[in-house]
Formats: C-alpha cells, structure tokens, sequence
C-alpha cells in the first residue's frame, strides 16, 4: 500500500476536530463572559410573563 493511503480522509477529520475544539473555545469564552447570571436578554423579571416573548 502506498505510504499516504487515506491520508486524506485523516487529514478531514483532523481539521474537522479542530473546528469543532475552536467552537467549544469560543462557545466557553462567551459564557465566562456573560458570568453567572446567563443572558440578560432572556432572563424574565419578576413582573415579566412567558406571553410577552412572543
């Protein structure tokens, strides 16, 4: 067999691996970012009611 027998197929999922670590990185900055209190955005006060998302 040659020496570069499914190099490639290799090659895509190596890259394919690497994207998907750069978006959990991404992902967990964009958490630690926004602290503990998650997004403000949606974050219903004491006052506020499921209908009004709609």
């Amino acid at each position: 067999m040659p020496e570069t027998y499914n190099k490639r197929q290799r090659q895509d999922v190596r890259t394919r691996k690497l994207a998907a670590r750069e978006a959990r990185r991404v992902a967990r900055k964009a958490r630690k970012d926004q602290g503990p209190g998650g997004d403000d955005a949606l974050a219903l006060g004491p006052d506020d009611s499921a209908e009004k998302l709609d």
